[in-house]
């Protein structure tokens, strides 16, 4: 294998496993059901368990 395709194979792993890791560093996954909810939700959009409270010092 050249270097220029393992190079080209090695970018694109990355790039794989960054988009599948991405929903991760936007969203919070809920306790109760497991379903994912934007940072800012005080509650889980589908079974409405309220979020404990961060603090922000």
């Amino acid at each position: 294998m050249s270097s220029d395709t393992y190079l080209v194979v090695m970018v694109g792993v990355i790039l794989l496993v960054a988009v599948i890791s991405a929903p991760a560093l936007f969203t919070k996954r809920c306790a109760s059901c497991g379903a994912r909810n934007r940072l800012a939700a005080p509650e889980c959009r589908a079974c409405q368990a309220v979020f404990p409270e961060t603090d922000k010092d």
